[in-house]
């Protein structure tokens, strides 16, 4: 875009030296004159090239300037953002962790209280039939003996 800007300034500018000259030296002027002329036009016009390139570079350095200060604040805000998703993620994932903990503590709690109620049913019915057992001899003894 600079390039543009710069390319049709310097036309705008060679364009309006051609003309002018052109018209000095149409003109019916006597050769002082018209030396003095084109020497005084030629200093004005030197001094509004001047001007404007002087002008040209004060807009691109504040574009400049702004760019980079847009540039600026745009990254900081895609780090913010990206540092709180960041942060949403972890606290996601911490609670997600700690969940899945809970659930673990509670199904090996509740898996080894299964496993001790097992154990004591079978551990009962393992008494019962050693009673029964014993008690079935103590009545064969009583009955063989007897």
């Amino acid at each position: 875009m600079f390039k543009a800007i710069f390319k049709f300034s310097e036309g705008l500018i060679l364009g309006a030296i051609g003309g002018y000259v052109a018209g000095l030296l149409l003109a019916p002027k006597t050769g002082k004159e018209l030396r003095a002329e084109i020497s005084e036009h030629s200093e004005q016009l030197y001094e509004q090239a001047s001007q404007k390139f002087d002008d040209l570079a004060d807009a691109t350095a504040y574009k400049m300037h702004d760019v980079r200060s847009k540039a600026a604040n745009t990254v900081h805000d895609i780090q913010s953002r990206a540092a709180d998703a960041v942060h949403d993620v972890q606290s996601k994932t911490s609670h997600a962790v700690q969940d899945l903990q809970s659930r673990s503590e509670q199904l090996i709690h509740k898996a080894s209280s299964s496993v001790r109620d097992t154990k004591k049913l079978i551990a009962d019915k393992l008494d019962a039939a050693m009673t029964k057992a014993a008690n079935s001899l103590t009545d064969d003894n009583d009955i063989i003996g007897g």
